[in-house]
Parts: structure tokens; C-alpha cells; sequence
């Protein structure tokens, strides 16, 4: 596997993630998830917050949207090789795509989900 290296002069693609108690207290404001839910985590990175949310709730379906492709592609290896979250892999969808052009609100799956994470610190401006 090649390292993930982060761009000078282009935050919006740097790769970071949110730590693993943070999910938990997002999870917990949230509240009951349950399997009529569906949640949508924009700029999924390596897909880590999708995968907690896949084996902390019961949520149906957990989509994860990433711009880059050598992180998404790395995310998915590393989901794959771990036994834990294989055991949820089929609720895991992470695609890749840039969100600024895709209708959330209307193209599907994304339209339906109840909840979702744009952790958009790093985002450029029109997004």
C-alpha cells in the first residue's frame, strides 16, 4: 500500500478524521438510530466515522461520500482486512464523488438519509 499524503495550499483535500469519542457523542446527541435510518457522512475520508456508525447503531444503510480516491480506496482495505467490521460491511457504502456536484436532496440513496455529518471545516467556499 502507497502513503496518503496530504497537499500543500489544498485543505479541502487534506485527509483527517474525527476521533472515535466524538462519533460516539454525535451518536449519542443524535439519539435512538434505529433501522428505518440512513446516514450520510460527506467527506468520509478513509470512512472511519461511517464504519462506527454501522457497528454502534442500528442504522440500515451508512453512505460515505470522498473526493479523494487513494483515501477512499485505502479506507475500503483497510475496512475489508478488519474482522469486526466485515461483519458490517453490508450496510457500509462508500462512495467515491465530489458532493458540490451531486443533488443530495434529490438523487438517491442520499435523498433519503435522516443523518448526516458534513464536518465541512476544510471545505472550500462553495461547497
Amino acid at each position: 500500500m502507497s502513503d496518503i499524503r496530504q497537499e500543500a495550499g489544498k485543505r479541502h483535500l487534506n485527509a483527517g478524521e474525527i476521533l472515535p469519542a466524538g462519533v460516539t457523542a454525535l451518536i449519542d446527541t443524535v439519539g435512538d438510530i434505529d433501522n428505518r435510518d440512513l446516514f450520510l457522512d460527506v467527506g468520509c475520508g478513509l470512512g472511519n466515522v461511517v464504519a462506527q456508525v454501522a457497528v454502534q447503531t442500528s442504522a440500515s444503510k451508512c453512505y460515505g461520500i470522498e473526493v479523494r480516491g487513494d483515501v477512499l480506496c485505502r479506507g475500503i482495505q483497510l475496512m475489508k482486512n478488519d474482522s469486526l467490521i466485515r461483519k458490517y460491511i453490508a450496510k457500509i457504502n462508500l462512495l467515491h464523488g465530489d458532493a458540490s456536484t451531486i443533488l443530495l436532496q434529490f438523487d438517491r440513496p442520499f435523498s433519503n438519509a435522516i443523518i448526516i455529518l458534513a464536518h465541512h471545516r476544510l471545505f472550500e467556499g462553495h461547497i
